[in-house]
């Protein structure tokens, strides 16, 4: 991350930029910094002295005279163009650079000497400055005054109203541009960081991924945070393994969420360093595949895991997991499903491979859901997804999510089913396994699995209730406190049970 430190204020540096320069403003602003250099233009050759208009003039006496240069064309152009740059930023503020001074500072002198006429000698004609030596107390030099005034005037309007308001708007402008980021890393609309120049760039050495067989399903796991490239994992709404992944991975770990606004604070507080590296990337729920989703999401070869072979990966994970359904034991996606990390993998791949080239890397697809998750094909067939993997070969490596949940249940049940406590049914001859919880869709799927590992699940109020029910129905309370209902209830048989138990 220290390495990277420098990349958060340059693209604030681009926003700025790209905002200040957006079209209609640049040509606001030009076209007002054109108004102001053509009034500096007008006023600096109502300043210049008409004789310099011509290349030579011709002195002499008599029948004697001589061609002598003066200030040509070429030289009244030069301090047109400089009288008129010299007045730009002035006329902001209402004020105006001296052009006897800026005649001085060209070289073309500023004297007193006097300009000539019909006739004179060449050290007059040569003497002669650039500027006219304006008289208010003559008629014509007193217009001319009049028409600088009118001039400056105009020019110091045009800059002071035009000018600088569109100067002061892109400060204003640049001065957002850190809040404009900031809400563009809480939105997920700003590009990872890439940790170094990555694979594509020839980086050689130790710390690549493994492409030896069997290296794949360790892909994700033996990257470490130092080591270049991207590992992109399609999150869908929500997911409760990215937070592990950002705590072990750091930034190389990069979740696309759909609109996750206000369920990733806590990432954005944890691992954004206060808004400064981002997150995650936003999409819209079933827009994979538009290209509006994808604007501006990193293609480039920095993002490629470089192996230790030298092969260079696009390494696409998809996290299918229920965030609302830990367990995972039923048998429908809640969240992401196939058919959106699928069509999100084919897009991105498309995205690198149009840019990249197809034969620069390959492409690793892991997809993390429940495997026996049921679906039905459009002729009114269903199969599982383990079965649609299979066939269809949309993903690499396909990671069963109930795995570690059910081996864990199998080593309690085996546990609690050990030596003298298990009991079998005399139906099944399967472990019968006591199991209470109050979600029916739980019990009945978890009853259905265990019934191929030899446990018979029951719910324990099973065994207290089922001898009752056979006997007959259990007399409860009437609502008046009398004792004239009968009842085949649960509670009745509870609340009878209760009162005959000892105080």
């Amino acid at each position: 991350r220290q390495k990277q430190s420098w990349k958060p204020p340059r693209r604030i540096v681009r926003i700025a930029a790209q905002r200040v320069l957006e079209p209609s403003a640049v040509a606001v602003l030009g076209m007002s910094a054109s108004l102001v250099l053509g009034i500096g233009a007008a006023e600096a050759l109502l300043l210049v002295d008409p004789i310099h208009w011509s290349p030579s003039i011709m002195v002499g006496d008599g029948d004697t005279w001589q061609s002598v240069s003066v200030y040509g064309t070429a030289d009244v152009a030069k301090f047109v163009a400089r009288y008129s740059l010299e007045q730009l930023l002035p006329s902001t503020v209402w004020s105006t650079q001296d052009g006897n001074l800026i005649a001085a500072a060209m070289g073309y002198g500023g004297g007193d000497a006097a300009t000539i006429t019909n006739a004179g000698d060449a050290a007059t004609a040569m003497s002669a400055p650039l500027l006219r030596q304006l008289d208010p107390t003559q008629p014509s030099d007193a217009s001319t005054l009049l028409a600088l005034g009118f001039c400056q005037t105009l020019r110091s309007m045009a800059a002071g109203f035009m000018l600088l308001a569109q100067l002061v708007r892109a400060g204003a402008i640049g001065a957002q541009a850190p809040s404009v980021y900031e809400g563009r890393v809480r939105t997920g609309r700003e590009p990872p960081i890439l940790l170094s120049s990555g694979a594509g760039a020839g980086a050689s050495g130790g710390g690549g991924v493994s492409s030896r067989k069997g290296g794949g399903r360790n892909a994700a796991a033996a990257a470490s945070m130092d080591q270049p490239g991207l590992i992109v994992r399609f999150c869908g709404r929500e997911s409760n393994i990215i937070s592990t992944s950002l705590r072990r991975m750091g930034p190389r770990v990069f979740p696309i969420f759909e609109e996750p606004f206000g369920k990733v604070s806590h990432l954005i507080a944890q691992h954004s360093d206060g808004h400064r590296i981002p997150v995650f990337w936003s999409v819209r729920p079933d827009r994979y595949g538009s290209s509006y989703s994808w604007e501006g999401f990193p293609v480039s070869p920095e993002c490629l895991v470089r192996t230790s072979t030298g092969k260079n990966i696009l390494i696409l994970e998809a996290d299918a997991t229920n965030a609302n359904d830990p367990l995972a034991l039923g048998d429908q996606a809640l969240d992401l499903t196939l058919d959106d990390a699928s069509q999100a993998f084919r897009r991105l791949e498309e995205l690198y491979a149009n840019k990249l080239g197809s034969k620069r890397f390959r492409t690793l697809k892991v997809h993390l859901g429940n495997t026996l998750e049921v679906e039905t094909s459009g002729g009114g067939h269903s199969y599982t997804l383990r079965h649609r993997v299979k066939y269809s070969k949309e993903v690499d490596v396909l990671i069963d999510s109930r795995a570690p949940i059910l081996g864990e249940i199998l080593r309690w049940c085996d546990r609690v089913t050990a030596g003298r406590q298990s009991v079998l049914s005399t139906t099944s001859g399967r472990k019968i396994v006591l199991f209470q919880t109050s979600s029916r869709q739980y019990f009945l799927s978890l009853q259905l699995l265990l019934e191929d590992y030899g446990y018979e699940l029951h719910d324990p109020l099973d065994w207290h209730v089922l001898s009752e029910l056979s006997v007959g129905e259990e007399t409860m309370p009437s609502q008046d406190g009398g004792t004239g209902g009968k009842s085949r209830s649960l509670l009745g048989i509870l609340n009878a049970d209760d009162k005959r138990s000892p105080t």
